[in-house]
């Protein structure tokens, strides 16, 4: 026969598992919300304005993890306000930003990641009959969403990991 003394301690620790498992728990697991498309920088420049800028130089390309968001990180920063467009591919998987005006300068040609989430970063000088562009391209490990944020002289790209 049990005792009560085994009793109650197989109680205490099943309970106590109980309390480590569901520690930090609201109520159960939360989806995360899923954004309906990228998004685009919040101002976009006509072609006027885009060819008033002064061209700028390429000065990084910063790829890191952002554990608050669960994304990867891509910051683009230049030497000066510069414009951009930044599409997505399929097949394979990429997110593809221009820079207008703009000049690789000492970057290098390919960035290998390897991270899961990117795999690959390749920068091209664009010679176009306008003028110079930058074209970078981010090769997707699988289909992501990604959310694009414009800041001083920077461009930051955030691609959801796979969760």
């Amino acid at each position: 026969m049990i005792s009560k003394r085994e009793i109650l301690r197989f109680l205490m620790i099943i309970t106590s598992l109980g309390i480590i498992v569901t520690a930090g728990c609201k109520g159960g697991a939360e989806k995360v919300p899923q954004p309906e498309k990228e998004t685009a920088p919040v101002k976009t420049m006509s072609p006027a304005e885009l060819k008033s800028l002064p061209t700028v130089t390429l000065m990084g390309t910063k790829i890191q993890d952002n554990v608050i968001e669960s994304a990867v990180r891509c910051e683009i920063t230049a030497s000066g306000a510069f414009g951009s467009n930044v599409v997505r591919k399929t097949g394979p998987e990429l997110i593809i930003v221009i820079l207008h005006n703009a000049k690789k300068g000492q970057a290098p040609p390919g960035i290998d990641v390897n991270n899961g989430t990117i795999n690959r970063v390749t920068i091209d000088q664009l010679d176009v009959g306008k003028g110079t562009a930058v074209r970078i391209t981010i090769g997707l490990e699988h289909k992501t969403d990604y959310l694009v944020t414009p800041a001083a002289n920077s461009l930051i790209i955030d691609v959801r990991k796979r969760t």
